[in-house]
């Protein structure tokens, strides 16, 4: 075997080796990109928790009853705290929005978010809100939310208990 022949067989062994590195530094980056999106996922999951933790607070369950059950009538503490409540779920579906396009979070955490937000949008009151409130917000969350309000059929009234007393019956049956 000549020096020739050894050069060559170091240089295979060294692409070869550069090859695998790269293999390598591939599946690296593929698992970097999966656990930031985890990290995001669980990010968003993080949120809607301490939202709904924070809307199970009685001063805002009950003025969030009020809005469901079609009550108009509130007072200027309560409108503000109405524009709270809605900037805090549209901030979360905005950020949900961005992470989305960026695909950081999957399609089924932005249907979830979406579908979480819905509800809010759906009553006359919170569209009233939104109105006043939307532009404090950028041209493409106000897009997102007024094609919610649009797909969305607007909420009657509900008297809660007689619809939990409505679907207990039927899950006792």
């Amino acid at each position: 075997m000549t020096l020739s022949d050894v050069a060559n067989i170091g240089t295979f062994i060294g692409a070869l080796g550069a090859f695998v590195s790269l293999i390598y530094l591939g599946l690296q980056v593929r698992q970097a990109e999966l656990n930031q999106r985890s990290i995001a996922s669980q990010g968003v999951a993080a949120r809607i928790t301490d939202i709904v933790q924070w809307s199970a607070e009685p001063h805002i369950t009950r003025l969030r009853t009020r809005v469901i059950q079609g009550d108009t009538n509130f007072t200027p503490e309560e409108t503000l705290q109405l524009a709270f409540i809605l900037r805090v779920s549209i901030l979360s579906l905005q950020d949900t929005h961005i992470q989305f396009k960026s695909k950081l979070t999957d399609k089924t955490t932005m249907e979830s978010t979406i579908a979480g937000t819905r509800p809010l949008l759906a009553t006359p009151v919170f569209q009233a809100v939104w109105m006043r409130g939307r532009a404090n917000f950028a041209k493409e969350t106000q897009d997102l939310v007024d094609k919610i309000i649009r797909e969305t059929p607007r909420a009657e009234p509900v008297d809660i208990v007689a619809r939990f007393k409505s679907d207990l019956a039927a899950v006792m049956a």
